[in-house]
């Protein structure tokens, strides 16, 4: 059986499929994003794996 490729328009998919997704549309590896937005890589893989949620702060950071 075939997968079908995530495409992520809009609201669909998880924060971290998203964020995943968007990170690596950029070429970014977690440590790059991490030192663009001030947080840690380790922060940046929960997020990505649903281990937690962001912070106010770091959803604005995502989002400049």
């Amino acid at each position: 059986m075939k997968k079908t490729p995530k495409v992520f328009i809009g609201t669909e998919g998880s924060i971290g499929d998203r964020l995943n997704a968007w990170r690596k549309s950029q070429s970014l590896t977690l440590i790059e994003l991490g030192t663009l937005i001030g947080v840690s890589q380790g922060s940046l893989s929960e997020l990505e794996n649903e281990k937690s949620l962001p912070s106010a702060g770091t959803l604005r950071s995502l989002c400049l």
